[in-house]
């Protein structure tokens, strides 16, 4: 028989069936932290850099005092092989008492090379624990039995963010009522970032 070998040479063609995908986790900080960590992981290395953005928006924090970076996009760039970078965000410590705040940050356009990287969740939020305490005092007052009308002043010792009520009501100790005054009991409120 006459056979003849064209072609000596097969090529066998691998097609990667891997995924990588880019995690990240809601993270709680307390307002003093400094520095918010947020950890961006790959679940498995890629062999090519890839490159995806971030933003950081405004959820409940008041006119964004409290993280540093908003409405800007910023890149990282994992290089080959790379599976973990750090986004360090700025948190303001404010003096102010305030509610937990939170800010979201958003990944966004992400570059691959042609890989198959996926983001499953893109947002995560970031919440922000106040770590600072107000102090309300009242002060004692001396007055003539003829005065009429003692006035008591409440003070706040720090701002805070929220409007706060103080129920109030007067008690017998050495002068007692009604042979000395006059009983009286109310609900004191103080404005947001009044002192």
């Amino acid at each position: 028989r006459d056979v003849v070998i064209t072609d000596s040479q097969g090529e066998i063609t691998i097609q990667d069936d891997d995924q990588a995908r880019i995690l990240l986790n809601d993270l709680t900080v307390n307002e003093d932290v400094g520095n918010a960590q947020v950890i961006v992981t790959l679940d498995q290395p890629v062999d090519t850099s890839i490159t995806v953005n971030y933003s950081l928006y405004d959820r409940s924090t008041n006119d964004s005092d409290d993280f540093i970076g908003q409405f800007t996009v910023n890149t990282i760039t994992f290089n080959p092989g790379e599976v973990q970078k750090t986004i360090s965000i700025p948190i303001v410590d404010s003096a102010n008492v305030e509610t937990t705040e939170s800010f979201y940050l958003i990944l966004s356009g992400l570059e691959a090379s042609g890989r198959d990287v996926l983001i499953p969740e893109d947002t995560i939020e970031v919440t922000i624990l106040d770590d600072d305490q107000a102090r309300i005092s009242i002060n004692d007052v001396t007055v003539d039995e003829d005065a009429g009308t003692a006035m008591l002043t409440v003070t706040l010792d720090q701002l805070v963010d929220g409007q706060i009520s103080i129920d109030y009501t007067t008690s017998d100790q050495t002068a007692g009522s009604p042979e000395d005054y006059q009983a009286t009991s109310g609900t004191l409120i103080i404005n947001s970032r009044d002192l």
